[in-house]
């Protein structure tokens, strides 16, 4: 990947560069989980982090706005950010330490988790709908209960909490998610369904 496009993006978010990124992408509403998250990160017992909140809140301006006073009121300003609609996603994605799922209600099939996985990224997702399907627990990423504690204690060992987490990061970000995936593996089932 171009180098220019990442740093192109770090500039447009206003990204540190010396924590690791948390991202969460998905459309600024309430079952996406942003405030689930927000709750999770309260909880750490550190700030070694800088969550962004990545997607379209034109439909849900209210929402945003609850956000950005909940950011405030668990005093995480300096922590988390909501950026609004990327469109280099590519570019978002290898700049994340980690990259979380957080539906509150079943989605049919979460793009984030395997757009993540595909970009060699670790992903965390709530343990409901199709993140059940495409996120191997341990292997391709972490299932979480839609719980804030439980969240966060996925979230404690952030990128650069030790060599534990450091080893099970690379674990993850190595997964093979194009096994999975591949359209020569799914078409012959789907066309079975059809």
């Amino acid at each position: 990947m171009n180098p220019e496009r990442k740093i192109k993006l770090i500039g447009k978010c206003s990204l540190p560069d010396d924590m690791p990124i948390i991202c969460l992408p998905g459309r600024i509403t309430r079952w996406k989980g942003q405030k689930f998250l927000l709750e999770s990160l309260k909880l750490l017992p550190h700030r070694n982090f800088f969550c962004i909140f990545v997607g379209d809140d034109s439909q849900h301006g209210g929402f945003a706005a609850e956000l950005r006073k909940a950011i405030s009121q668990m005093g995480l300003e300096e922590n988390c950010r909501l950026v609004g609609n990327i469109l280099d996603m590519p570019a978002l994605y290898m700049l994340s330490s980690i990259v979380i799922s957080a539906s509150t209600r079943p989605e049919a099939f979460g793009r984030v988790a395997v757009e993540a996985m595909a970009m060699g990224r670790p992903v965390i997702a709530t343990d409901i709908g199709a993140s059940q399907e495409t996120v191997k627990d341990g292997e391709t990423g972490w299932l979480v209960p839609v719980q804030p504690k439980s969240m966060a204690e996925k979230n404690r060992g952030s990128p650069g909490d030790g060599p534990g987490q450091a080893q099970r990061n690379r674990r993850c970000r190595h997964a093979p998610c194009a096994r999975e995936f591949r359209e020569r593996r799914n078409v012959p089932e789907d066309d079975r369904i059809i």
